[in-house]
Order: structure tokens, then sequence, then C-alpha cells
């Protein structure tokens, strides 16, 4: 009798010590990994419903793919440029933190750009009668950059969250396909869309249902006034309000190895080896990086093909300066589209007055990202100015490059944004934001209806309602 009490006895403190143990491993209500704007937001929305929550970031720094340049004249920005009209979250949110907003739309209305083709540079009065234009008579007047969307657009209007619905599977072809179709010679895609692409490596990589999405989104940006906006001191300041303001706690400098759930909760397992508990995981981070996370059970068949085969877009950027101003205002644009090494290069606007340029970006995307990435830095730089010193002689030895950043060399983001292919976007959109289980998923990649900025707080609104009604 006397040792089967002390059997129950000893039973008992084990079982407290154990449930004591268990309750301290479960102490996060939610762990959130990736400290980007998706998931920042995610984070502060539950804890202002009381939640105890973590977030796991694996780099150094906060913001995912806001990035502004704070060391350049004018606070360039390396991703994220700017907030639409149509982008109500995202105002609405800046106006919640306080942080004054600049209309960049003026900004806008005074860039010219002329293009660079063949070694012959070209106004936009010239383009349409010029020889070096391959493109149909339907489509001369438009700048090279302007022909797939506006081309995407005519094909079909699709509102909202239409475009990936798998009725639409016929939609779902190669934009290389959809250009042959409205009449462009291969020459003519070669130039609209495979020299500097605005969505995957080349025509054949992207759905014409993924610029459908992006057609129907920036003519409801339009709609809703047109105009752009940027934070006072760069957008990089809006990750930084969230940080600052939101009471969740946070980790940098902490990758995610492993995550797995079971009846009780959600166990993650750092890179470094520690195991941190919560009642529930959210992963806002984007599609390549999420598929070196070990899952257990694992991630659904088709959200594991979406993680493993979905591209990213492929972005370089050379921030130059000038040390001192050699233009003037009678001056050829400051702004060339090229099918040189240079990309495109966009001059900055961030100085006091609208017309003051503060820096250049040359943009290299698709292949040409892939080519300058692989090279010495210093040797993609010189490629680079010397391809707009040919365009713009006065610029020779006048400029130079004061930073250069890659999203797709980038360990934990692999990209500037997701592209769906051919066959994958009526397929695999819908899968990549839906609940496994204990497991959460937001990130522009997962937004159905808007995109960038927009489309990254419009995926942490789900992820939040779903687990504060789980």
């Amino acid at each position: 009798m006397i040792l089967a009490r002390r059997s129950v006895l000893a039973g008992l403190a084990l079982a407290a010590a154990t449930g004591a143990r268990a309750q301290a491993a479960r102490a996060y209500d939610t762990i959130v990994i990736g400290a980007g704007l998706s998931g920042l937001r995610t984070a502060m929305m539950l804890a202002e419903e009381g939640q105890r929550v973590l977030i796991l970031e694996a780099s150094r720094r906060i913001g995912g793919r806001i990035f502004t340049l704070d060391a350049l004249p004018g606070h360039p920005e390396a991703g994220a440029n700017s907030l639409l009209s149509g982008y109500g979250r995202a105002l609405d949110l800046c106006a919640t933190l306080g942080l004054p907003l600049i209309d960049v739309s003026p900004r806008a209305k005074l860039a010219r750009t002329d293009l660079v083709i063949g070694g012959e540079r070209i106004t936009m009065a010239d383009w349409k009668t010029s020889p070096r234009n391959p493109l149909p008579e339907a489509w001369r007047a438009l700048p090279p950059a302007a022909v797939p969307l506006t081309i995407a657009g005519k094909t079909a209007t699709l509102e909202g969250e239409d475009w990936c619905d798998p009725a639409n599977a016929p939609l779902d072809i190669g934009m290389d396909k959809a250009l042959q179709r409205a009449g462009l010679s291969p020459a003519a895609i070669d130039l609209a869309y495979n020299t500097n692409p605005g969505y995957g490596r080349d025509a054949s990589e992207v759905s014409l249902l993924n610029l459908l999405f992006v057609s129907s989104f920036f003519a409801t940006q339009t709609a809703s006034g047109g105009k752009d906006h940027v934070v006072t001191g760069g957008n990089q300041r809006l990750p930084e309000a969230i940080a600052r303001t939101m009471k969740a706690e946070l980790r940098l400098d902490t990758p995610v190895a492993a995550v797995t759930q079971d009846s009780a909760g959600v166990e993650v397992r750092t890179a470094g080896g520690e195991r941190l508990r919560a009642a529930r995981v959210v992963c806002a981070v984007p599609l390549g990086p999420l598929g070196r996370i070990a899952f257990d059970p694992p991630l659904p068949p088709l959200h594991a093909e979406a993680a493993r085969s979905v591209p990213y877009m492929a972005i370089r950027q050379a921030h130059i300066v000038a040390d001192t101003p050699f233009w003037t205002a009678d001056a050829p644009p400051a702004s060339l589209w090229t099918d040189q090494p240079v990309g495109t290069l966009a001059a900055n606007r961030g100085g006091a007055t609208d017309a003051e340029i503060t820096s250049f970006t040359a943009w290299s995307r698709g292949a040409l990202a892939e080519t300058l990435d692989a090279m010495p830095g210093e040797d993609a730089s010189r490629q680079i100015l010397d391809g707009i010193a040919r365009a713009w002689p006065a610029s020779r030895g006048r400029l130079r490059v004061a930073a250069t950043h890659s999203w797709k060399t980038g360990p934990w983001q692999g990209g500037a944004w997701a592209v769906w292919k051919p066959g994958q976007a009526s397929r695999l959109p819908r899968s990549v934001g839906a609940v496994h289980g204990r497991v959460h998923f937001c990130g522009e990649h997962s937004a159905l209806s808007a995109r960038g900025m927009e489309g990254a707080l419009e995926s942490a609104e789900r992820v939040a309602v779903e687990i504060l009604l789980a």
C-alpha cells in the first residue's frame, strides 16, 4: 500500500513536471518565420489581440524586399519602390503609424526616356518610324516595355482572384505564344519582352495569366487615382515602425531548419539547434527559402511543387552617383531603355525639389541580371558605366557605382517576386496560401488580388484572421 501510494505520488509529480515543461515549451501562441512586411504585419495584428508572438528572421535586417539605401543621396529604394493609389492597406497602416508620405507622381511626369537599340539612341518621338522598330503597325508607337502588358490586357479581362481560377487553364500559356498570336515576330518578342523582362527570364517562362493579373492590378491602381507615394525618409521606415511599436519578440540572424507539428502544437527547430514550441506557426518567407525548411508532416503536394519549381524574378541593381551634376535642363533624357548590358537606367529624383536628380539606378533583369551576377563586381560595374557612356557621352568619367544589390543571389529571397510559369498559374497560386494543419502561409506570392507591398499586407490579414478564428 505504501509503495503503491508512493508510486502514485511520484507519477503525479512527474506528470506535473512534464506539464510544466510542456507549458514552458509552448510559451508562444504563434511563431512567425520571416520579418518581411507580411510577417511583421501578421505578428503585429496577432499581438494586438493579446497573443504572445515570436518572429524569427534568418537575415540580419528586417523588411524583406523593402530595402532603402540610406547611405546614398535621396535614399533610393532597392525594393518596394512606391505605394500606389490603390494600396489602401499600406496607406492606412502608414497613417496609423504616423508615417508621413510624399506624393512622387509629379516626379514621374518629369521623367523622359530614350531608347538605345543596336548602339543607336532613339527618342520616343522617332521610335514609331525607326528602322530598328520590329513591332507590328498596331504596336509601333508603344515603348517596347509597354507592349507585353498592353497585349495581355487586351487578351482578356479578369478581375480580382479570377486570374488563377482553374477554369482559365486555356489562358495558362506562355507569353511567347500570346505575343505570337498578337502578330509579333521572334525579333519583336525578343526586343519587347526578353531584352528587359518584367516577369520571368524570358517570354516562354511566364504565363499569360500572370500578366493578366499584373495588368488588372495596375489598371485598378490607375483607376484609384494613379498617384505614387513614398514614406518620408524611405520605405524602410514602414517595417521599422512596425517593429518598433508591435508587442512581439523579434530575433534576427535565426534561420529555421525544421517545422514539426502534432495534435498539441508545433515545434520549430532553428539552424542553431534551438527548439521552440507554439500553438501555431506562420511561414512568411518566399517559396525558394520555404523549400529549404523540413516539414513534418510534409507540405501538401501542390505546395511542395510550388516551393520546388516556381521561379523568382532575377533583378540586379547598380546604384550610381555623380560627383557633380553634369546634366542641364536642356540635356537629353537621363533615363534609358537599352538592349545593352546597362539594361534600363532610371534617374532617381529624391531631392528637395521634384526635378532634382539625386542618383541613378541601372536595372538588369532576367538573363542579363544572371550574367552580371556571375561576373566580378568591378567588371560588372565597369561594363554598365561603359554602356551608359556610349549612349550618353557627357557621363563618361563622371559616374561611379556606389552600391549594388542582387535579389536573385540573396539567400533568403531567391529573387524579387514570384513568377508563375505556363501551366502553374491556374494550378498553384491558391495552394501556396492554404493552411497546413497548424501551419499558415503568407507573403506576396500567396496574395490573389493584390501585388507588392499591398499583396504582402493582404496575405497578412488573411493569416491573422485564420489564426484568431481557429
